[in-house]
């Protein structure tokens, strides 16, 4: 995906996600590369993004609510 393309789709300025997506390069996260027959830069996520996602996505599904959670959250008044 470009950062034109994910500009887009979350409706930002394309020169902000550039910057963003420069820093998260820069922390080594993704990388962005030139591709012949595609308008822009690319960027992949590396192996420490895909730790990043997962452990973010880990700590997100640990704190939802269990089926024990649900019960004691509606008989609270």
């Amino acid at each position: 995906m470009s950062a034109g393309e994910l500009a887009a789709s979350i409706h930002a300025e394309p020169d902000t996600v550039e910057r963003l997506l420069e820093a998260l390069e820069e922390l080594d996260y993704l990388e962005l590369e030139e591709r012949q027959g595609f308008d822009g830069r690319r960027a992949w996520l590396t192996f420490k993004g895909y730790e990043l996602v997962d452990a973010t996505e880990t700590a997100l599904l640990a704190a939802l609510p269990g089926p024990a959670d649900a019960r004691q959250a509606r008989a609270t008044p």
